[in-house]
Formats: structure tokens, sequence, C-alpha cells
């Protein structure tokens, strides 16, 4: 699982959320924040890969 490309902060949510297969990561956001997972994010932070995407210049 990697960190996705949609980032707000670090990317977590967008890269669960592609590794998941939505298209858009708002459903993994809302559950972190009304879920209270936020020590769960900041650890995935440091676990995720960066993400490895071409640049198409």
């Amino acid at each position: 699982m990697r960190k996705g490309k949609d980032k707000i902060i670090d990317g977590v949510c967008s890269g669960i959320s592609e590794y998941l297969g939505f298209d858009d990561p708002i459903w993994i956001r809302i559950i972190f924040v009304f879920g209270g997972f936020g020590a769960f994010y900041l650890l995935m932070m440091f676990i995720m890969e960066e993400p490895k995407y071409e640049n198409n210049k």
C-alpha cells in the first residue's frame, strides 16, 4: 500500500482509497475524522511508502 497522489495532509487516506478501489478518498477521510483514527493515521504516515508515479513531462 502506497500513499496516494491526491494528498491533503500526507496522502494516507488517498492511498487507502486507491488500494480499496474507491474513486474519491473523501469517504476514507470522513471515517478517519469521525471514527477517531488519529493515532492510526500518524502510524500510517511513517509506514506507507511514497507514491511511484511517472511524470508526463
